[in-house]
C-alpha cells in the first residue's frame, strides 16, 4: 500500500446521491452523466472557497475501491486521478518493479480515468 496522507480538512464536505435530471459532466473522467443516471453529487468549502462537483457511478465505485484499501481515505472528485498517480509511483521500486497486485488494479483506473478524459476532452464546468 501507498503512503498516501490527506491533511487537507475542508470546513464543508457534503455528498449526496442522485438521479440525474439533466446531462451533467463527470469532474473526474469528463464522461457525460446522461439523463436518468445515477452520481454524486459533491459540495465543498476549502479556505473559504466553494466547490461543486459530479461523480459518475464508475469513477465512484473506483473512489471506493480505492477508499476501502486506504484506510477508508475519501478523494476528492477533483483529486482523484492525481492520488491514484501518486499511489501507483509509491508502489515501485527503483527498478520500476512493483510487488504489489493492487497496483495493477489503481494502474487500470487511471488508464480508464485518462481514456475517458481524452474522448470527452471537454473539462466539466
Amino acid at each position: 500500500m501507498c503512503f498516501i496522507e490527506i491533511d487537507d480538512v475542508c470546513e464543508v464536505w457534503k455528498e449526496t446521491p442522485r438521479r440525474a435530471r439533466k446531462q451533467h459532466a463527470c469532474t473526474c473522467c469528463y464522461r457525460p452523466i446522461l439523463i436518468g443516471e445515477k452520481y454524486v453529487d459533491h459540495f465543498d468549502v476549502f479556505e473559504g472557497r466553494p466547490e461543486k462537483c459530479k461523480l459518475c457511478s464508475e469513477c465512484e465505485k473506483d473512489r471506493a475501491e480505492f477508499g476501502d484499501a486506504h484506510n477508508g481515505t475519501i478523494l476528492h472528485p477533483g483529486s482523484m486521478l492525481e492520488y491514484l498517480e501518486q499511489c501507483v509511483g509509491d508502489n515501485y521500486d527503483d527498478d520500476g518493479e512493483t510487488a504489489d497486485d493492487e497496483t495493477q488494479k489503481w494502474e487500470r483506473m487511471i488508464e480508464r480515468i485518462e481514456a475517458s478524459r481524452k474522448s470527452n476532452s471537454r473539462r466539466p464546468q
